[in-house]
């Protein structure tokens, strides 16, 4: 009986936890902003190095429902209709020229949950943490490490050395210098496929209207 009751207890006391970070539009300001910043900042940690520094201040953004229509768009309509908090981290004057953008690190929450849905990092627009509320606790992950202006400034410089980078990429480039070439070689035989119907078509029409000048011809 009295294990049954600390069982009970635990049960009890999870869900209650659970319950704290749910519906978070639904809570006073100042309890929210908290909740907020503690969950977007264990979700950085987790899946990213080098994007908290000491002294950087949150802020924090309600996006409420502005990215429905574009998950819509993007077939990811799970997370259309749902409210969104944003907790975001400010770049250095030296990054926001650099990267063009003044927002080192953002992470979206679901407010109906209470989770990092996804994390938006300044050094690569083109890469996105999603789905992450989804993720259990017991998996691992391999931490995105964050690159200063000088570590990306010699990463271009070497990518821009065509024999350099063909023969030896570096290790975190690698996979995506493979999938460039894989694209670029679509792109190539993409088009010499309509190239090549291109010119069969107009070459049916040449002969077609050949036939019908040599008709015209036998004309009675």
């Amino acid at each position: 009986m009295k294990t049954n009751f600390v069982i009970t207890i635990l049960i009890l006391f999870s869900n209650i936890l659970l319950a704290q970070h749910q519906n978070l539009d639904k809570l006073p300001q100042k309890e929210r902003d908290s909740i907020l910043v503690k969950v977007a900042n264990e979700a950085i940690n987790r899946f990213s190095i080098g994007y908290l520094r000491p002294g950087n201040k949150p802020y924090i953004e309600d996006i409420g429902y502005k990215l429905s229509e574009t998950y819509k768009k993007q077939c990811l309509k799970q997370y259309a209709d749902r409210y969104l908090y944003a907790v975001y981290y400010l770049a250095t004057d030296e990054e926001k020229k650099f990267y063009k953008n003044d927002t080192l690190v953002k992470a979206l929450v679901l407010a109906d949950i209470g989770k990092v849905t996804e994390i938006i990092y300044i050094d690569d627009s083109e890469w996105r943490a999603l789905a992450l509320e989804k993720a259990t606790p017991q998996e691992k992950f391999t931490k995105r490490k964050f690159k200063t202006v000088e570590e990306r400034l010699k990463e271009i410089d070497k990518f821009n050395k065509p024999k350099t980078l063909y023969l030896d990429p570096p290790p975190e480039m690698r996979e995506r210098y493979r999938e460039f070439l894989e694209m670029k070689k679509r792109k190539r035989d993409s088009g010499i496929i309509l190239r090549q119907r291109y010119l069969q078509k107009q070459d049916s029409i040449r002969k077609q209207d050949s036939i019908k000048e040599s008709r015209k011809g036998f004309k009675p």
